[in-house]
């Protein structure tokens, strides 16, 4: 089965897990507590990507044009700004963050209160709006669906992070690439957005050819996809960046890099972060920054890869130290979605831990096995009636073999929770793991 029909099947099953009634997380009043999610890549940066690189094998490829998919030749700050009308005045400089239900009841959203009452929200990667304590929201400022972050600087400004999901297809060629994204910040002084063009990373060789149609890649021609994953403000306005490159000999690669900025309108590119693993935030902390990832992203599975931890104190040294995670269950999923805890005896990193749900095995004898296992996992009678198109397409027979059965097991992606993991340190060196089973 190939690798593009498993991330079909994972983001199928993904969307089932999301669609059901979410599970209300800890009490996110109860100190410093906010809900860390993971970023876009696994979830609307993968659904982008893979919609063109499953598009990208239905064409026949001929030459890339490397120059349309290269950085600007410097690395400083952008020079494009482009000023918008509101649709209404946000509001002053932000308070506190908190965790809430969604307002499209789609799950829980982070939410930025601010000075004069009024809440902002990014729900379905546009932003939202409250002026009564949440009890009533509004579509404030859309970007069809493309909205990836939000954050308030410290002056008060608002800035979401746009990464634009159309690709831009060179002319006579089979390469693509999506358009550069951008800051929209928003000045309630002025009343005006402001849109920066961030700069754009150069591939990792500028002399890449694209990847041959001769099955060594799945995908072929050269594609360039950038987007901000992640946000965080410190010292500096801090944009981590993921870079996922094809090209001959590079099957679907991520380099990762960072903007930085002083005050959200002139950036910076930091090329690379020198680390040995993959970055799915960072944190401040006062005294230096925190990088929670692990050794591959975690749509590269299954399952998702274990966590790891970086840290810094200039954006370009990170060392990781060493954190004991024996205690983990053998059939544990770490998920990389996480709770942030900031006191004062340090910092506190909590997932949830999963496992794939049991009975996918060789009991399952026929498609009618198959649809009841997935509706008793939470499926609709009419999305279990589509399962037998899904088989048809990856060349599955029932009953399932072991090979089979692996494959199902990872693409539908059914877990159940069964504790969690949190990882613990009052200094940022030295960090204690402890699993709480359910």
């Amino acid at each position: 089965m190939s690798t593009d029909l498993l991330t079909q099947l994972a983001e199928y099953g993904q969307y089932h897990r999301e669609a059901q009634d979410p599970i209300p997380p800890p009490e996110a009043a109860q100190g410093a507590v906010t809900l860390v999610p993971m970023p876009l890549p696994p979830r609307y940066g993968l659904r982008r990507l893979g919609a063109v690189l499953i598009a990208a094998t239905l064409v026949i490829l001929v030459i890339a044009i490397p120059a349309l998919l290269r950085g600007p030749e410097s690395e400083g700050p952008a020079d494009s700004v482009v000023e918008t009308t509101p649709l209404e005045e946000p509001s002053a400089p932000v308070t506190t963050v908190a965790l809430i239900e969604s307002p499209d009841g789609d799950g829980y959203t982070t939410v930025h209160t601010l000075n004069d009452g009024s809440s902002v929200a990014l729900v379905q990667m546009n932003l939202w709006r409250s002026v009564d304590d949440g009890e009533s929201w509004e579509e404030w400022y859309a970007l069809d669906h493309e909205i990836d972050l939000l954050t308030v600087a410290p002056d008060g400004a608002v800035l979401a992070v746009r990464s634009p999901n159309d690709p831009i297809e060179t002319p006579d060629s089979g390469s693509m690439v999506n358009g550069t994204s951008e800051v929209h910040r928003y000045d309630s002084a002025t009343e005006v957005w402001t849109v920066v063009d961030l700069p754009r990373p150069e591939l990792p060789d500028p002399e890449l050819a694209p990847a041959p149609a001769d099955g060594s890649c799945e995908i072929t021609g050269l594609q360039s996809w950038v987007e901000g994953i992640a946000i965080t403000i410190g010292e500096q306005i801090v944009i981590l960046g993921d870079h996922r490159v094809v090209a001959d000999g590079i099957c679907d690669q991520d380099f990762q890099f960072l903007w930085t900025s002083s005050d959200g309108v002139n950036w910076n590119l930091v090329p690379e972060l020198g680390i040995d693993g993959y970055l799915h935030g960072i944190i401040w902390t006062g005294d230096g920054y925190v990088g929670y990832g692990s050794s591959v992203p975690s749509y590269v599975g299954p399952p998702t890869p274990v966590p790891r931890v970086w840290t810094a104190t200039d954006l370009t040294s990170w060392s990781e130290p060493t954190i004991d995670l024996t205690a983990l269950p053998e059939d544990g999923i770490v998920n990389p979605w996480l709770r942030v805890e900031t006191t004062a005896r340090g910092l506190t990193l909590t997932y949830d831990v999963e496992r794939y749900r049991p009975g996918l095995d060789s009991s399952i004898t026929d498609l009618a096995d198959l649809q009841q296992w997935v509706i008793e996992a939470g499926w609709s009678e009419g999305d279990a009636d589509e399962l037998g198109d899904l088989l048809n397409a990856m060349g599955v027979d029932l009953p399932l073999d072991q090979g089979e059965i692996q494959n199902l097991t990872s693409g539908l992606d059914i877990r159940e929770p069964i504790g969690s993991l949190t990882l613990t340190s009052s200094d940022e060196t030295h960090w204690e793991a402890t699993y709480i089973p359910d």
